[in-house]
């Protein structure tokens, strides 16, 4: 393989690996110097599978120029000779290279192009740095992810000026454009014409909106599986209108299987949807609505289901206060509990608080229900039956955040709530079985006895 096949095979190379670094894009740093530039950026919200393009030499990508496949150590490396005007070029681009904007990128790019950074000596006269990166990271004191947005950046204003275009772009705006999916969602032109006529500023959000559903209907709506992917507006436009409807079922609990099983039984397909989302208390997932609706049966749909998303959210709410105000008497009524405890305590300690030691039973006399009398009127004694009512009171609070709270779906989670539920059965079935005997006894006279009198 001849230095021009090798040179060609690692630019393909370089440029397939630029193009999966923009796509999602990875936020820069904020180091000073790139124009605009901000904070981490969402990942991609299209549907799972979209390819990424590879690039096509008729096509204009916008990926970064990987000439040569600098960033890997080769034997090609020893082979470049560099001129006395290489060396004399390397610091004053350096020095542009500090400065910002415009020339900033076209200083990065031709010292990446015509790798003048291999220029860089350490004090034994080796090459001091192995890879581009890190001379960006080294030398410039910016990671190679800077230096990409800035490139591409670069590369669109430069398209842009052959296409006549008289906006500019910030290097935030640009990194909206999604590079790996411009190609399928119309090219530069078209995705900035969209904008103007959405009246949208041309900041990084909108762009990336724009592109990505774009490249979604042009990919779904040609190589996408009927039935499965494929949007049910026949154009461009109907699918931007039903993307409008469905997004304002908000971001409230969803699923993907009601559409499927909604599918499966007989009658009318909405209606179905709107049984199925009454009974699961939970919304299909907008892309599903879109295979299957569009125009205005979409929009009566939507509205039903804005319906019973609020009617969802106010019983979430309710439930999520219910709960509160649960817990909120549990600790109040152990905090009057463990108070009681300690001032009974307190007041034993000080003799203050004495009880009478309970007599013991004739069995010629029938029991007194009277309780044990206390020498201090005001304090009393825990009686054994207040504390038993109290667990069990306390039980059945807990047993009512149970019924009303939010029920797992998994079937081992049921499982294992089943199982827990059989043994709170069980015991309360004994509980209720002792509270009988024990009634029983009570109530039960007292036996004569016999004699000869």
């Amino acid at each position: 393989m001849n230095r021009k096949t090798k040179g060609k095979r690692n630019q393909l190379q370089a440029a397939a690996g630029a193009l999966r670094d923009l796509t999602p894009p990875i936020p820069a740093d904020g180091k000073p110097g790139l124009p605009d530039e901000a904070g981490p950026i969402a990942p991609a919200d299209g549907k799972p599978g979209l390819p990424e393009p590879e690039p096509e030499p008729e096509y204009l990508d916008y990926s970064e120029e990987d000439a040569e496949g600098e960033d890997e150590q080769s034997n090609e490396a020893e082979e470049i000779t560099f001129t006395e005007k290489d060396r004399k070029d390397l610091p004053l681009l350096e020095q542009r290279a500090d400065s910002g904007g415009r020339q900033q990128a076209e200083a990065i790019r031709e010292i990446r192009q015509r790798q003048l950074w291999r220029l860089i000596l350490d004090d034994d006269g080796q090459q001091l740095f192995s890879t581009f990166e890190e001379y960006c990271q080294d030398r410039l004191g910016h990671p190679r992810q800077w230096v990409t947005h800035l490139t591409n950046w670069l590369r669109v204003l430069e398209e842009m000026d052959r296409l006549g275009i008289k906006e500019r772009l910030t290097v935030k705006a640009a990194q909206g454009l999604l590079f790996g999916r411009l190609e399928i969602a119309g090219g530069l032109r078209a995705v900035l014409e969209e904008a103007k006529e959405d009246g949208v500023t041309l900041d990084r959000d909108h762009l990336r909106e724009i592109v990505i559903r774009r490249a979604e209907f042009n990919y779904w709506s040609t190589d996408g599986k009927d039935g499965i992917t494929k949007p049910a507006a026949t154009n461009y436009a109907e699918y931007k209108k039903d993307l409008a409807t469905v997004k304002e079922l908000g971001d409230g609990p969803s699923s993907s299987d009601v559409v499927t099983k909604a599918k499966a039984l007989d009658g009318d397909l909405a209606e179905n949807i709107v049984a199925i989302c009454k009974q699961e208390r939970v919304l299909p997932r907008p892309e599903s609505l879109l295979v299957v609706l569009t125009g205005e049966g979409l929009k009566q749909l939507v509205g039903r289901l804005k319906d019973l998303g609020r009617e969802q959210a106010e019983i979430t709410e309710r439930k999520a206060r219910l709960k509160e105000l649960n817990q909120q008497l549990r600790e109040g009524q152990k905090k009057e509990r463990e108070e009681k405890k300690a001032l009974e305590q307190e007041l034993k300690a000080k003799g203050v608080l004495k009880v009478k030691a309970k007599p013991q039973d004739d069995p010629s006399q029938s029991p007194s229900p009277t309780p044990p009398e206390v020498e201090d009127d005001e304090a009393t004694e825990p009686e054994p039956e207040r504390e038993v009512s109290t667990s069990l009171q306390t039980a059945l609070e807990n047993l009512d955040v149970a019924l009303t709270g939010d029920w797992p779906e998994e079937e081992s989670q049921l499982n294992a709530v089943l199982l827990k539920a059989q043994e709170c059965e069980t015991t309360l079935a004994e509980v209720v079985a002792k509270a009988k005997e024990l009634l029983a006894d009570a109530q039960e006279p007292d036996a004569v006895p016999s004699g000869n009198g």
